[in-house]
């Protein structure tokens, strides 16, 4: 009996030495790998919200030039719902009436390309406007809206109904602070 406690003390203080004298290196090598995925996972992070416009990022974060850290990831087909082989349908058409005035052919207004809700805003108690950041860039606000169908912040694919419109849709379209017309608007 007291043979077994003599060795499960020698036991238990070896494995006290152990776990109190580990090497340097290899605490240092496993800080060091702990801290590179920390920057990678906020880096990847970033480049995913900046790809699909889920949360605005202030402009203190907007000026620094990440798009270089994933130029060699291929994020443009990580998160397509296009399968290839698949038709893809054409792009809803507007044609220009007069000024900013626009008309599809029906009475529903139908975004363009791939965006994110900005804002939604009732003008006055019968038109309402939404506005749209598309994947390229281009904020377009869709105006002279009868009922609008969508929310603050709604992920929306091309193609899906905004509202309704009686005549006409105006349409504004705005690129790095500058209006662009119809065509650049669309240019992907």
């Amino acid at each position: 009996m007291v043979d077994q406690r003599a060795v499960r003390k020698r036991i238990q203080k070896r494995k006290n030495q152990s776990d109190q004298h580990q090497p340097l290196f290899f605490r240092m090598l496993y800080h060091t790998l702990m801290l590179a995925m920390a920057c990678g996972i906020c880096a990847l992070t970033y480049l995913v919200n900046d790809k699909l416009g889920i949360v605005d990022i202030s402009a203190a974060f907007n000026s620094w030039n990440l798009d270089r850290i994933g130029e060699w990831l291929p994020f443009d087909g990580w998160f397509s719902d296009e399968k290839e082989g698949e038709a893809v349908s054409a792009l809803p058409a507007y044609s220009l009436l007069e000024g900013n005035k626009y008309a599809n052919g029906t009475n529903q207004a139908r975004l363009m390309m791939d965006g994110v809700v900005l804002h939604v805003e009732a003008k006055d108690e019968q038109k309402s406007s939404v506005t749209i950041r598309q994947d390229n860039g281009v904020i377009v606000t869709f105006g002279h809206l009868n009922q609008v169908q969508v929310k603050q912040d709604e992920r929306l694919k091309m193609g899906d109904v905004l509202g309704d419109f009686q005549d006409y849709v105006q349409l504004t379209m705005i690129k790095n602070k500058q209006s662009v017309d119809y065509q650049t608007a669309m240019t992907p």
